[in-house]
Parts: C-alpha cells; sequence; structure tokens
C-alpha cells in the first residue's frame, strides 16, 4: 500500500475549473488554476506535476518526497458526523487521528446551500444548527487545514464511501479539488497490519478472518453514542488490537505449527 499524493491529473475531466482554464492540486493538494496552454507536449505545469511520485513503503516507514521536504507517511482514521442520513446530507463535525495518537476535531460551520437536516440527528448527537453557527469552523478554513495536515498520509475510515461523499462535499465547498484527499477501507488498514506480522504466504481468508474478529469483538464492547473523534479513535483501537493480535499468533506458532487462529481464546 502505497501513498498516493495525487489522486487527479491536470486536465482530467473532474478537474476543469472553468473557460480557459484548467485546476489541478498542488503539492498540498490545494487546486490552483493556470491558464491552458494549447500544445500537443506537456506543458511546464504537467511536468511539475509528474515529479510529485510518492515514495512510500511499509507501515510507519512511508515518505512522500516533495521538492522541499520529506514527510513522515502514516496512517491516519477519519470520521464525520453527518446533518442526517439522507443523500443531501452534509459535514457538521470532522475528525481524525494518526497511528501515533495525535488528533483533531472540529465542528463545522454550514455553507449558506447546506439546507438538509435531521431532527434525529440533531438529538443523537447534540449538535444544533445555532451551536454550528457559534463553535463551527468555516469550510475553507478546515478544508485548507486537512489538506494541509493530512496530504501524503493513508487516510481509512470505517465507512469510506459515506465518509468520502462527506469529505469531498467539504472540500468542494472550500473551493479545493474533491479529491485532494480520499479514503480508503479501515478494514484494509488491518488486514495489513495482520500481514506484516504473519507474512504474505497467509491466505486472504485467514487474514481477513482475523479482521472480522477484531472487528467483532470491539463491537462486543458497551460503547456510548460517540462524535466523530471517538469513532476514529475505535478505528485506531481496532488498527492496534489487529497488530497485537497477529503478534500473539505469530509467537504462538512458534511453539506450535499447527496452531491456527480457529483455536485462539477471546481478546479479553
Amino acid at each position: 500500500m502505497g501513498c498516493n499524493l495525487l489522486e487527479g491529473r491536470v486536465g482530467s475531466a473532474e478537474a476543469v475549473g472553468g473557460a480557459g482554464h484548467l485546476t489541478s492540486p498542488d503539492a498540498n493538494g490545494r487546486c490552483r488554476r493556470a491558464q491552458a496552454v494549447e500544445s500537443s507536449g506537456p506543458t511546464a505545469e504537467h511536468r511539475a506535476v509528474a515529479e510529485l511520485e510518492s515514495g512510500c513503503g511499509v507501515n510507519g516507514g512511508w515518505r512522500r518526497r516533495s521538492q522541499t521536504k520529506e514527510t513522515l507517511c502514516m496512517i491516519a482514521f477519519l470520521d464525520f458526523i453527518a446533518s442526517s442520513t439522507g443523500k443531501n446530507s452534509f459535514p457538521i463535525e470532522v475528525a481524525w487521528v494518526f497511528e501515533d495518537g495525535r488528533s483533531r476535531s472540529a465542528l463545522i460551520k454550514p455553507a449558506p446551500n447546506w439546507r438538509d437536516w435531521s431532527a434525529g440527528a440533531e438529538a443523537k448527537y447534540g449538535i444544533s444548527k445555532e451551536t454550528l453557527r457559534h463553535k463551527g469552523v468555516p469550510i475553507p478554513q478546515i478544508a485548507d487545514e486537512m489538506v494541509d495536515t493530512l496530504s501524503g498520509h493513508e487516510l481509512f475510515a470505517s465507512a469510506p464511501s459515506w465518509d468520502g461523499r462527506l469529505l469531498s462535499a467539504l472540500l468542494r465547498a472550500g473551493g479545493l479539488f474533491r479529491r485532494a484527499l480520499t479514503l480508503r477501507s479501515s478494514e484494509e488498514a488491518f488486514a495489513l497490519a495482520v500481514r506484516q506480522v504473519l507474512g504474505d504466504d497467509r491466505p486472504d481468508s485467514e487474514i481477513y478472518a482475523i479482521v472480522k474478529r477484531v472487528i467483532w469483538e470491539s463491537k462486543a464492547l458497551t460503547r456510548p453514542v460517540q462524535h466523530a473523534l471517538g469513532d476514529a479513535r475505535l478505528e485506531l483501537e481496532r488498527w492496534k488490537a489487529a497488530k497485537a493480535t497477529a503478534a500473539r499468533l505469530a509467537n504462538a506458532t512458534l511453539e506450535d505449527p499447527h496452531l491456527s487462529w480457529h483455536s485462539w481464546p477471546p481478546m479479553r
């Protein structure tokens, strides 16, 4: 699994920013407008984007190469709270946590055209429109912060399709490229953590059986309704549990090569 710093490329269908201009992500994932140049060959901007290649390896040791610096590439888990469960819902809270424990959460001040609201969601999370208006971070500010902080890292979410839609809505509303940041399923991160401990020769069925067990055992714990940061931290806990569980099996199989995950006692 590598760190894909730039998901888009200049001149793609998604990157069109308006007549006579192209919109492309810069080194931090922001959109920038550039005058279109009619040419059969690559423009300077095409070459600049092509130079921003990722140089990432295995977990904890990835590095993103840029023209100015190297940044340690880490795993981070994201979560959003939405205004409703409808297709027109919008993000009202976002949080992320890195594998080293650093975290951030923020309420989001809605855009004027964000109107889909659920009284049920407000009651569940205790976040009102009034609270968002007074305590929410303006969209351009939080969108810029997310791109500055999270670009070059591997981003995961428990519901990547749902959270990814909310992420795209936030980035677009902030005037940024909607795929400046992208999400993958947390289960991919858990599976990679297990495979890094047990080795590439283990079948996928065994790897994902361990992942499913870790998730099931964490769900068995009684948890109150959590906000975005609590849910993001839960994914980090599961990732750590997956690594620890795989390590237990690896150590146990040194003593009994025929041992399988089926015979383990519960983690807790």
